[in-house]
């Protein structure tokens, strides 16, 4: 398992691959980021075409929303159950110039929690998302079994 920290300005993103060419983009950057985030693969030795699916760990702006721009580049969206709700919350949160594209369940892999598993030892990822409200409602977090834990944000102590 190779994990690689693609973050930017003040979030941290991961690119995790299991099994040759299986590789997942935890979080994602704020609407409009793109370039930013191709800079960022691109110092790591990675293009977007390296990319299979990216999951948000949850649906604020600095962690999904930057996410309906990578489904045209090729990027499926892996979209746990709990999360659902929140998609269209995202929107209230950005200001109408942001740039912000719509996150749709199109292309997406809808995947309820108790799947997860399965879902992740296809990749080579043994572990599973779980369910981590707190900092919001619909936070999961990512735990392998190797011991590598994806939170995104933690609450106020």
């Amino acid at each position: 398992m190779n994990i690689v920290n693609v973050g930017y300005d003040s979030t941290n993103y991961y690119v995790i691959e299991g099994t040759p060419g299986a590789r997942l983009l935890v979080d994602v950057g704020f609407p409009g980021t793109l370039p930013k985030l191709t800079a960022a693969l691109k110092r790591k030795s990675l293009t977007l075409r390296h990319l299979r699916f990216v999951v948000a760990t949850h649906y604020h702006p600095d962690h999904a929303g930057l996410l309906g721009e990578l489904v045209p580049l090729g990027v499926q969206p892996l979209i746990l159950e709990p999360q659902l709700s929140a998609i269209p919350q995202l929107k209230q949160h950005l200001k109408p110039n942001s740039g912000y594209v719509e996150i749709t369940t199109a292309a997406a892999t809808l995947l309820p929690l108790a799947e997860s598993r399965a879902w992740l030892a296809r990749l080579g990822l043994p572990g599973q998302f779980v369910a981590t409200p707190g900092h919001s409602a619909d936070s999961v977090s990512l735990v392998l079994d190797a011991g590598h834990a994806f939170t995104g944000d933690l609450t106020w102590p």
